[in-house]
């Protein structure tokens, strides 16, 4: 690709293309669990008419329980600047209330061999550890931790979101459910469609720090442009617990990321940058209503390096470098 004067090609090396698209792939994550915790004893309880009453009953009763698995896959397919990803994710999750502890295992495997080239697995717990809450994760056989400040505005709502069983949710998006055309038996299917004014809207009443974002020359308006996520869930009839959720970010992803490009294509010496996203989707299964198998830290996890929670400064650091010129 040559630039004004025609006598440079710019050329990213494949591991810089590797680690963009990866970060696309955990950013995608994110969002995919917090639309997830919008959606998201045993007895015998009468269910409502209403789909906005219905959600509303699942959520304060599946935010009671004591302990749940949540167990599924997610399909996340890109292809942008020369690299594919074609990724089968596997979830598996395990959630306790008091003390509140939480365990999620994540398989990744790329089919087409670019990105990842084997099998990758991580490991994430999150608990209460004396008067904090302590976030470990496993990549790679390596162990980090991270401390969260009690004390800052940010964690204290992700720490309340996290003791109620991660269904905390606004009052005003109840009234965005309707009921599913098909409804399974033994249960019954919800539709929910949130959009990008509703994720900036939740950012900001959930007093997420969003500087760093800032710093990075991202604004967070940029959500507002990501369209519509729909969702389907289901509640079991019975105990009117949530039952699942599938979550479409197709065109989620593929505006991001045109947003993302037509802003900063300039910045990575491209003309044009051309992006195409596959079918991203993810489907979860809630099950073992209070009686989730129990865990325990690794030991191997005791001795982990406490790393900062600045994130996006972190990325920003590892990336910055890895551009190769050469000269035509």
């Amino acid at each position: 690709m040559k630039n004004d004067e025609g006598m440079k090609v710019y050329k990213k090396k494949g591991k810089r293309s590797m680690k963009a698209l990866k970060k696309v792939a955990a950013t995608t994550a994110l969002v995919m669990g917090m639309t997830t915790m919008a959606s998201c004893g045993s007895k015998t309880v009468s269910m409502p008419q209403e789909a906005k009453d219905i959600a509303k009953l699942a959520t304060e009763r599946t935010a009671e329980l004591k302990s749940y698995e949540l167990n599924g896959s997610m399909g996340f397919a890109v292809e942008a600047m020369d690299q594919k990803l074609d990724l089968d994710v596997t979830i598996d999750m395990v959630y306790f209330k008091d003390p509140m502890k939480m365990k999620m295992d994540m398989k990744m495997v790329d089919s087409t061999g670019e990105v990842f080239k084997e099998e990758v697995t991580t490991s994430m717990y999150f608990m209460k550890e004396d008067n904090n809450y302590v976030n470990y994760v496993e990549a790679e056989g390596q162990w980090t931790k991270t401390v969260l400040d009690a004390e800052d505005e940010a964690n204290k709502k992700l720490i309340e979101q996290m003791e109620n069983g991660m269904t905390t949710m606004d009052e005003s998006l109840y009234d965005l459910y309707t009921k599913s055309a098909d409804q399974p038996e033994n249960e019954t299917s919800l539709d929910f469609v949130i959009t990008g004014e509703h994720i900036v809207d939740m950012l900001e009443k959930s007093g997420v720090d969003t500087s760093a974002l800032e710093a990075s020359g991202v604004s967070t308006d940029i959500f507002a442009q990501i369209g519509e996520i729909p969702m389907t869930m289901t509640v079991d009839n019975e105990n009117v617990y949530w039952k699942s959720v599938s979550v479409d970010l197709t065109e989620m992803v593929q505006n991001l990321l045109d947003t993302l490009l037509a802003q900063y294509g300039a910045l990575l010496g491209e003309e044009e940058v051309s992006v195409k996203v596959g079918e991203i989707k993810m489907d979860l299964s809630y099950n073992k209503y209070n009686e989730a198998k129990d865990f325990t830290l690794p030991e191997e996890a005791k001795n982990a390096q406490e790393i900062s929670t600045d994130i996006l400064g972190e990325y920003e650091d590892s990336t910055s470098s890895d551009v190769e010129v050469v000269e035509e």
